[in-house]
């Protein structure tokens, strides 16, 4: 008869980047909720641009940041139980947020509602963040570390 001990039973280690993502990326859901909010309420002043481009936005866009943020969030939820639907969710939600930034250049003004405000740069470091956070999650893949 097969007995289990105690260490057939420990979970690995949950690494510290697990941490300082899931938490970075729970703040960043309320941020950007909260970002939404003064917006929305005029509670922060826009330039023209900025107004036309959050005035242009309609419902499929809005229901597209809300499934983006959930997938974001549920993604972070998934890396800090480390399961590996981390990465297809981490992927589900880069997909979609490439995909809808290129219609919002194209079609919505996104990027003349970024222009002075110092928001390309904040779009390309965040862009440059995602990527090593799906690098570092397929990392964790790869190397059996998400179950």
């Amino acid at each position: 008869m097969e007995t289990l001990v105690d260490s057939d039973l420990v979970k690995p280690k949950r690494p510290k980047w697990v941490w300082a993502i899931s938490i970075f990326y729970l703040i960043s859901a309320g941020y950007t909720l909260l970002s939404f909010y003064l917006v929305y309420s005029k509670s922060i002043p826009l330039n023209t641009a900025q107004s036309e481009y959050f005035a242009g936005l309609t419902t499929f866009d809005h229901a597209l940041t809300i499934t983006i943020g959930s997938l974001n969030v549920l993604a972070a939820i998934s890396l800090f139980r480390l399961m590996k639907v981390a990465l297809y969710l981490f992927t589900a939600s880069f997909s979609m947020g490439v995909l809808t930034t290129i219609w919002h250049i194209v079609f919505k003004g996104f990027v003349q509602a970024l222009s002075g405000s110092g928001g390309i740069v904040g779009v390309a470091l965040g862009w440059c963040l995602i990527a090593a956070v799906y690098s570092y999650t397929w990392s964790l893949y790869k190397n059996k570390v998400l179950t």
